[in-house]
């Protein structure tokens, strides 16, 4: 692992504590990477090397590719037995699970880019999902893909089993070989035609038109973001700050629970009380906030080829406003990585309080839907 201009070290009063060598629930390790992988774990963004195959993965790290990126894992801790992930370029994922210790209800979660999933077999009474900004795919045994465009468009293709797939107007479609399904930003999910065999290549044509079309409207999709990133960026800095306050504390009893076991304590109850505040805000925000900031990411990708230059508002040009965007971009992405690392050593206190999963607190800090009443105004979606 590779410790540069890429890793950003927490706060010294928030460093692990080496002696206590768990951090949580193992979902895998890695079996094969090459080229750019960087990784959040304990609250710091570090690059991963070809000598690390064998990392292990830990539920709620976060694994980003960068454009000669690609990951291989083995899904082997959370639920599941003998399940093969890739993550393939210009993708942000990452592991979040909950349900009891011996049933786990695992979610895959895409901020973008595509994988590949083969599900050899789950354990009795768990479960597997996966999410995209405007998608969730349950999963039993199976092989299949989900690629997203940069417009939040999403694509599943199956060569072998069933996928089943629900927008967030509630309705299902199934994905199998010879049927793949569709969300495309002005239209409702649906079913397509793939014929079997060609999954694949299907999918690298569908991103690569995802692409076109997008640059073809990329202005658009620039201020519509730059609008959300305005809006929320205060109210999740603010929250930020507030959590930030509690984390010695978080840190402490987070560790603590861990190392007893979940024992319910007293003691954990009453810190649970303490710190819930600033969780109950922080969550109204993160999950939008990190999709805003993984969007305006590749945005500003195509931005530096000249695509989606625009004025924003008459004091706001698209350069001026991803100059700042690049300037400020290692200390948003240490921020993501501290908030992650706070919110699991939050879910131990929960648990060693008597909370299990994502029972409460852990259930909408986790949700697709922070505000709990549909996108809010300003997407383009």
């Amino acid at each position: 692992m590779k410790s540069g201009n890429v890793t950003v070290k927490i706060l010294s009063y928030l460093m692990i504590l080496s002696t206590f060598g768990l951090y949580g629930q193992e979902a895998g390790y890695i079996e094969y990477l090459s080229g750019m992988v960087n990784v959040q774990h304990k609250g710091e963004v570090s690059e991963l090397l070809p000598e690390d195959i064998g990392y292990s993965v830990f539920e709620y790290d976060l694994i980003s590719t960068g454009s000669d990126g690609l990951v291989e894992l083995a899904l082997d801790g959370v639920g599941s037995s003998g399940t093969k992930l890739t993550i393939h370029e210009n993708t942000v994922f990452t592991v979040e699970s909950g349900g009891r210790r011996e049933y786990p209800d695992t979610r895959l979660k895409i901020l973008k880019g595509s994988i590949g999933l083969r599900v050899t077999k789950l354990l009795h009474g768990s479960s597997l999902s996966v999410q995209t900004e405007t998608a969730s795919m349950g999963v039993r045994g199976t092989s299949f893909n989900i690629a997203t465009g940069p417009d939040g468009s999403v694509l599943v293709v199956c060569s072998e089993g069933k996928v089943s797939c629900t927008g967030y107007k509630g309705d299902e479609y199934f994905a199998e070989p010879g049927t793949g399904v569709e969300k495309l930003p002005a239209d409702d999910m649906g079913t397509i035609a793939v014929e079997k065999g060609t999954e694949e290549a299907y999918m690298a044509s569908w991103v690569a038109t995802r692409k076109e079309v997008f640059k073809s409207g990329a202005p658009i999709f620039v201020k519509a973001y730059w609008n959300q990133w305005k809006n929320i960026r205060g109210l999740y800095n603010s929250a930020y700050e507030k959590l930030i306050q509690k984390s010695a504390l978080m840190q402490q009893y987070g560790l603590k629970a861990l190392e007893s076991g979940f024992q319910t304590t007293g003691d954990m109850v009453k810190v649970k009380t303490e710190v819930s505040a600033e969780v109950i805000e922080i969550r109204k925000f993160f999950s939008l906030y990190e999709q805003v900031f993984y969007r305006l990411s590749e945005l500003e990708e195509y931005h530096r080829n000249g695509i989606g230059v625009v004025q924003l508002d008459k004091k706001t040009s698209s350069e001026a406003f991803f100059t700042d965007f690049r300037r400020k971009y290692d200390d948003y992405l240490r921020e993501l990585a501290v908030t992650r690392y706070l919110m699991r050593m939050y879910l131990y206190i929960n648990r060693a309080a008597g909370s299990l999963g994502h029972e409460g607190l852990i259930e909408d800090f986790f949700s697709d839907d922070p505000f709990g009443e549909g996108k809010p105004s300003g997407n383009p979606f």
